[in-house]
């Protein structure tokens, strides 16, 4: 081989080196300024999550001194609702009591426990 066809070859492969090298150091760079995009989009996001509730607290904190001064019939029948879910889960505790009672006369307690 020539000395020229030797520098030619050398000088190509340098070269195919060094724009492969440059590729990857520019894939690498973009790599990292996309992610900071999505760093700051996360913390965007987070921000908006965090602003809505705390509006979502100050909404509900405002409905509540509205509904003192001015109840509405939506709200008041949520209570009326609540106060029934009350008076069933009341009545279940009593029911229950009642079946302890039932139970515990004439019935030893293995049983009882194996029936509950």
């Amino acid at each position: 081989m020539s000395r020229a066809a030797k520098v030619t070859l050398a000088a190509s492969a340098v070269l195919s080196g060094l724009t492969v090298w440059g590729v990857h150091y520019m894939q690498d760079a973009e790599r990292a300024v996309m992610y900071k995009g999505v760093e700051r989009d996360e913390a965007r996001q987070a921000e908006k999550k965090r602003q809505r509730e705390l509006d979502l607290q100050l909404n509900k904190e405002r409905e509540q001194e509205f509904q003192k001064v001015q109840p509405t019939s939506g709200f008041l029948a949520k209570q009326q609702q609540h106060g029934q879910m009350q008076e069933r889960i009341n009545g279940r505790k009593e029911g229950s009591d009642k079946q302890e009672q039932e139970l515990g006369h004439g019935q030893n307690k293995q049983s009882w426990w194996l029936w509950r």
